[in-house]
């Protein structure tokens, strides 16, 4: 967990092995405001999965800063070096505060 200014903005989820990516995909809106939607899901290879989600509400508490935008990288594996998506075990969460342009890839 990573926080800064009283926020925290970034921290990392062990699900276990063999949880899919649709329920989790569920799972992680549930960290956000209710009113977080789903800007993109983008699957990179056999590498990772980056889900990026957008909120009005964490923009207004984080005072426009980052945008209100959460990154959440899905992996995979022992030690979360690939990307199955019927078997993730690890999600971290980053908000676009910290995470900006280059967390979009793997």
């Amino acid at each position: 967990m990573q926080p800064i200014g009283g926020h925290v903005i970034s921290y990392e989820t062990w699900t276990g092995n063999g949880t899919s990516s649709a329920l989790l995909l569920s799972r992680s809106r549930g960290e956000l405001p209710s009113d977080a939607r789903v800007r993109s899901f983008t699957v990179h290879g056999s590498s990772c999965a980056i889900l990026i989600l957008n909120s009005k509400r964490l923009a207004a508490a984080l005072h426009g800063e980052g945008g209100g935008d959460v990154i959440v990288e899905f992996s995979s594996g022992k030690d979360s070096s690939s990307y199955k998506p019927r078997s993730v075990n690890d999600l971290l969460f980053s908000s676009g505060l910290i995470a900006g342009p280059t967390a979009q890839s793997c």
